[in-house]
């Protein structure tokens, strides 16, 4: 339209070989005969588009939606990028209160390198696994530079700040690595373990202490519930470790105390309920799993009274040999061809902190390990996924069909959220996806 100005990019393309020097005599031969071509930026452009004085359109919504398997392609790349986004945002966060507070040296050239690496990898054919696997090597290991260097801020933040939490309780307390190796804690009053919540919110977050302990208290003294976990480590007979619940403040701490050798019985911290290796239950929710496919057979809220799955979690096998690794132009992944079944499912655990049931699948050489976890005190149901995927020119999908009707669906974009309409097509879910209606 006449009187606004357009913006138009030149160059080789988008591989990085940028405008060549043909292109750019080419562009100052057009100038000479043509006032109104200029060489420009995206800001000046911009700004010269809301001067003109027309009632510009406003778009809301995505840019792009033209290669769907992008979502979820080189799954090492998207799975490295997101814990390096949040390692680096807790690390700076800690480092800036410990700085602000106690004079910790403020690394902040580390973390904008750091993030540089991050962002690097933020290129669009890198972070859409389009790229050759040289890229992708290279790629992770701009990931673990960052990771490292996070990992380090961060420790050295959290120790600084622990340091200075009062953990002597007004005592002359001894500790030494005579009365336990690991724990390093005065028999008496047990070991200091400062947990920290860089949320915004409070937040109750298991915490595994790498040690078989036989109490845990807060900071008022009060015994809590634990769980004897299988830990990471095989050392002979060390190979347990504790699970409790920390309830955290918002962006703060909290000082809980452990115990090689408990000085309080810790009473009425009965198991969770169950009534077979595949039913579990807490306040919030009843958890029932189907014995011959490893799926939800039924999740029911019980404070709603309703129930949210049924035969839900369905691991499906879907045929993707029409479409390149990348899905150009395909928008939905409905040629379905197979479940995954011949299940074996089982309860791994079950105490007064959580109970665990895992469901193991297959489908020809492929196999699905699904552990659903239920914790005490805590709505709603977290699972771990692991899979040995063995097929070719397949994709696998896990079905959720929730009971609600008129879904509407929300999902979370960097630094906001977006409704999209529910209509089968793939769509980007980054950390969260809501989905509300009514009851079915």
């Amino acid at each position: 339209e006449r009187g606004i100005p357009m913006m138009c990019f030149y160059g080789v393309g988008n591989h990085g070989g940028g405008p060549t020097k043909r292109t750019l005599q080419q562009i100052q031969k057009r100038m000479a005969s043509d006032e109104s071509l200029l060489f420009s930026s995206p800001e000046a452009y911009f700004k010269d588009a809301e001067s003109c004085g027309k009632d510009l359109p406003v778009y809301r919504g995505d840019l792009q939606h033209h290669a769907s398997g992008c979502y979820s392609t080189a799954s090492a790349l998207k799975r490295n990028n997101r814990k390096a986004e949040n390692l680096l945002s807790n690390a700076e966060k800690l480092m800036t209160i410990a700085h602000a507070k106690l004079g910790l040296e403020y690394c902040g050239e580390k973390i904008q390198d750091a993030w540089k690496d991050v962002l690097f990898n933020q290129f669009h054919d890198v972070m859409g696994g389009c790229c050759i696997k040289d890229s992708i090597e290279d790629a992770l290991l701009f990931y673990g530079e960052a990771r490292s260097i996070g990992e380090r801020v961060l420790n050295a933040a959290a120790q600084k700040l622990s340091w200075y939490v009062d953990t002597m309780k007004g005592l002359n307390l001894y500790r030494s690595k005579e009365h336990d190796w690991m724990l390093w804690g005065d028999r008496e009053n047990g070991t200091p373990v400062v947990v920290f919540n860089p949320l915004s919110w409070e937040a109750d977050m298991p915490v595994q202490i790498s040690k078989l302990v036989s109490g845990v208290e807060d900071d008022e003294e009060c015994p809590l519930p634990l769980q004897k976990i299988r830990g990471q480590q095989t050392n002979v007979d060390d190979k347990w470790n504790t699970l409790f619940i920390a309830k955290v403040p918002a962006f703060g701490y909290r000082l809980y105390w452990i115990f090689y050798e408990s000085r309080r019985e810790a009473k009425g911290f009965a198991p969770l309920k169950t009534t077979g290796p595949n039913v579990a239950e807490n306040e919030y929710t009843h958890l029932e799993i189907d014995p011959g496919t490893g799926c939800i057979k039924s999740l029911f809220d019980k404070k709603r009274n309703t129930e949210i799955i049924r035969q839900g979690a369905v691991p499906e096998v879907i045929d993707i040999s029409n479409c390149d690794t990348w899905a150009h132009g395909v928008f939905r992944f409905k040629e379905k061809i197979a479940e995954f079944g011949n299940a074996r499912v089982e309860m791994i655990e079950n105490g007064p902190v959580r109970t665990v049931i895992r469901a193991v699948s297959s489908y020809n050489r492929s196999e699905l390990r699904q552990d659903y976890i239920l914790y005490e005190g805590r709505p709603g149901v977290e699972v771990r996924v692991r899979l040995d995927w063995r097929e070719q020119y397949k994709m696998l999908k896990l079905s959720f069909p929730v009971s609600v009707e008129s879904p509407q669906a929300t999902y979370e974009i960097p630094y906001g959220f977006l409704e999209r309409t529910t209509d089968g097509e793939e769509q980007p879910g980054q950390s969260w996806v809501d989905l509300s209606g009514e009851n079915g």
